[in-house]
């Protein structure tokens, strides 16, 4: 293992940074394991350590600038995600479950994704250089975030919709084909690697 002495400013942003991951847990959602960022910060934490411990004995080298770049393009759609279900009409009724909403719903894109185009992925480094998710991702995540809360809230085996989002079976019983329409922008997508 290498370590890096990192300057004053530089370990204040990377503590900055960790905490990021762990609070919006955009890899965890990522990676499709909502029903663990919905335990909470110390559940999830456990997870994303295992999850990279495993990544890096495989192959440590694929920690570098691009998987940075992608960390961050992950709490950019985190963000993009998170912001507008606050504005939705349907979310002020209740302003509740935002963050099982915000979870679900990266995980049912990202799972969607794979399952409709398997030979395509979301271009990570083109929402790096943007800064931003592209605006006609805005409509895919409005249909999704309204589907995730009709989901987490309709007929459930757990009445409790905080408990029932940190089950596993909440996950799999997702539907997660719905609201997936398929978009236009070719510098979004890249064929997977």
């Amino acid at each position: 293992m290498t370590f890096i002495l990192l300057s004053q400013e530089e370990t204040s942003v990377f503590v900055e940074m960790c905490s990021d991951l762990l609070v919006f847990a955009e890899n965890m959602s990522w990676l499709e394991y909502p029903d663990i960022v919905s335990k909470g910060t110390q559940t999830n934490f456990a997870q994303f350590a295992a999850e990279i411990s495993a990544t890096w004995a495989k192959n440590n080298a694929q920690f570098h600038e691009r998987y940075f770049k992608e960390t961050v393009a992950l709490a950019i759609i985190f963000h993009a995600v998170e912001n507008p279900v606050s504005r939705q009409d349907w979310y002020n009724l209740t302003k509740s479950y935002r963050a099982n909403i915000v979870t679900y719903s990266i995980a049912m894109f990202h799972h969607a994704l794979k399952k409709k185009f398997p030979h395509l992925e979301l271009n990570l480094q083109a929402v790096w250089e943007l800064q931003e998710l592209p605006k006609d991702f805005e409509e895919i995540f409005e249909n999704i975030t309204f589907a995730v809360n009709e989901f987490i809230t309709g007929e459930r085996p757990i009445k409790n919709v905080t408990q029932w989002c940190k089950q596993e079976l909440c996950w799999t019983h997702m539907d997660v084909g719905k609201n997936f329409p398929p978009t236009q922008r070719v510098e979004t997508w890249r064929p997977t690697r």
